[in-house]
């Protein structure tokens, strides 16, 4: 078709070039337009405050559109989203990635097929051991407490009657028996005194020796096992941001 285009108007070569050039900086000005106006929603960690946008934007959903279409998303998922803006807890699927909506923010991220993941480990063998999780043994008399949560002491008693140690994440209805307490908590008790996302709760891995849980990983040891004055062995757990990232 072009070369009959181009006989019967010999300049439209030209003409279609500049028109190409024309939509290339439109849409360059439109871009610069887009990110300008979500700017004021985004937090550092690229989550989106939808809930202030649906109320302050004319075009919120248009707008919000723009802002995840890369993730796959649809204008229509994106209308969606501004009408449930002010809920909590409702999820919304791409191909690659999902969108949860928590308090008023809208976290992207990657899907995952870890959530449901259990990893079984063997505390003795190094091996069995994921990314970024260090476990030796060391003599009471050279343990010195801190307040790193990334750290957990056993007595090396846990390792006694070949218990079945797990890495999971959280479910609902889990209960532990946190250190310094009496009684039992609900581990989604512990995640909302910390003011975690949905999405934080699915990403945070718990510590099982025979189904209780010893650890949730990073932020809170049980009373099982402790360090006390008659421990002569125990077992350092540490965790590092490699970890945290699977």
């Amino acid at each position: 078709m072009l070369p009959q285009l181009y006989e019967l108007f010999p300049d439209a070569e030209n003409t279609i070039t500049t028109t190409i050039d024309n939509l290339r900086d439109n849409l360059q000005l439109f871009n610069e337009g887009v990110n300008a106006l979500k700017a004021p929603y985004l937090s550092a960690d690229n989550s989106i405050d939808i809930a202030r946008m649906a109320k302050e934007c004319q075009n919120s959903i248009q707008l919000l559109y723009e802002s995840i279409k890369r993730y796959g998303f649809n204008h229509a998922q994106a209308a969606d989203m501004i009408a449930s803006s002010d809920s909590s807890g409702k999820e919304f699927f791409s191909a690659d990635h999902k969108a949860l909506i928590d308090r008023g923010t809208l976290i992207v991220s990657p899907h995952t097929t870890l959530h449901n993941q259990e990893i079984e480990i063997n505390l003795n063998d190094k091996s069995s051991l994921p990314p970024g999780l260090t476990c030796e043994s060391v003599n009471a008399d050279d343990i010195k407490f801190t307040r790193d949560a990334n750290t957990m002491y056993l007595d090396s008693s846990a390792l006694e009657g070949d218990p079945k140690f797990v890495i999971r994440h959280w479910r609902e209805g889990d209960r532990m028996s946190p250190f310094g307490m009496k009684g039992s908590r609900l581990v989604s008790d512990i995640f909302s005194d910390a003011k975690m996302s949905l999405y934080d709760k699915q990403l945070t891995w718990l510590l099982t020796r025979n189904d209780v849980i010893l650890w949730v990983m990073g932020m809170r040891a049980s009373r099982h096992f402790p360090v006390t004055s008659t421990t002569r062995k125990a077992i350092r757990l540490t965790i590092d941001s490699t970890f945290k990232q699977q």
